[in-house]
């Protein structure tokens, strides 16, 4: 016997710029389904203990009797027993097997939290436990609205502008960032074995895709500082906060990886945000990012949208 429905996700939801469906719904772009997968596939282009990954297939085995399978961009298997941890199982879904949707539409899946702040989206990017989220749950904390925790879809569009799509309005929030902000500004929806929170913070206002006003890379260190990145510097890093960077060659999207990190590398300000390991104030790290943010020069205004002011008739 498998499951038939997962009961720790929602029917039908929308995330990346994409409706993932539980069911048959007319519309839906990804349909989350539940059934067989097979325990390889037949040529993958890489293959490691855990997972195969060749053009449009991508399959992961959790365990001898759970495996999770994404297909062309449209399809998530899940075969698994009625007894497995429906919470692990929808985590796995919203996190690596929809970086592999992602890809396979061509999408870049980046690993990082992003925020709304007087309407500008700011992104952080960091390896797990950096501290991405608990920087998101302060600013929505301050009145910033939660754009996406923990993978960030950005697509070039027809200009080359990279813009992101709005993910996951739940945030899991660690237990140190929890006991100082307090819950005051968080609906939670349960607690996991970690001791993180996971809230629900609401949804940002349209489902559509939002220019990348600045971003800060975050590391471990000895001291709170920030410093401007640029050119190859900051390709480099940005390549290793990829999500599931070993996915884009044999899923076929390494060329859409490199013109989206390009772009971003070119057009969109940058910094290194480095932070204490331990004993460091959440807020002071927010005042940072506030003054480099303030820092950014004005946006030109183009050329058409500026005032002309004729001469009056009489003049000579």
């Amino acid at each position: 016997m498998r499951l038939n429905a997962l009961l720790a996700a929602p029917r039908a939801w929308t995330a990346h710029g994409l409706t993932f469906s539980q069911h048959e719904m007319a519309g839906a772009d990804v349909h989350v389904t539940f059934g067989e997968a097979p325990e390889r596939l037949d040529e993958p282009c890489a293959r490691t203990p855990q997972r195969d990954a060749g053009p449009g297939d991508w399959l992961v085995r959790l365990a001898p009797d759970r495996r999770l399978r994404a297909t062309d961009g449209r399809m998530i298997t899940i075969d698994a027993p009625p007894d497995a941890n429906q919470a692990d199982l929808a985590r796995w879904i919203e996190g690596p097997a929809t970086a592999a949707i992602l890809y396979q539409r061509g999408i870049l899946p980046l690993h990082a939290s992003a925020v709304l702040m007087d309407g500008e989206l700011v992104a952080f990017l960091a390896p797990s436990g950096t501290g991405k989220s608990s920087l998101a749950a302060g600013f929505v904390a301050d009145g910033a609205t939660l754009f996406a925790d923990d993978l960030l879809a950005v697509r070039l569009d027809e200009d080359g502008a990279p813009k992101a799509f709005p993910g996951s309005t739940r945030l899991r929030i660690p237990a140190a960032t929890w006991a100082a902000l307090g819950s005051g500004a968080f609906r939670v929806l349960r607690e996991d074995p970690d001791g993180k929170r996971v809230v629900l913070t609401g949804r940002p206002r349209a489902n559509e895709p939002r220019p990348i006003a600045a971003i800060f890379l975050l590391e471990i260190g000895a001291d709170l500082y920030a410093s401007r990145l640029a050119g190859f510097a900051l390709l480099r890093q940005l390549r290793h906060l990829v999500a599931r960077p070993a996915l884009a060659r044999p899923l076929g999207a390494e060329a859409a990886v490199f013109a989206a990190l390009g772009r971003i590398t070119e057009v969109v300000p940058a910094w290194r945000l480095v932070r204490p390991e331990a004993g460091w104030s959440l807020g002071a790290a927010q005042s940072l990012i506030r003054g480099c943010l303030a820092a950014i020069p004005p946006a030109p205004v183009p050329e058409s949208s500026v005032p002309v002011h004729e001469a009056p008739a009489h003049a000579v």
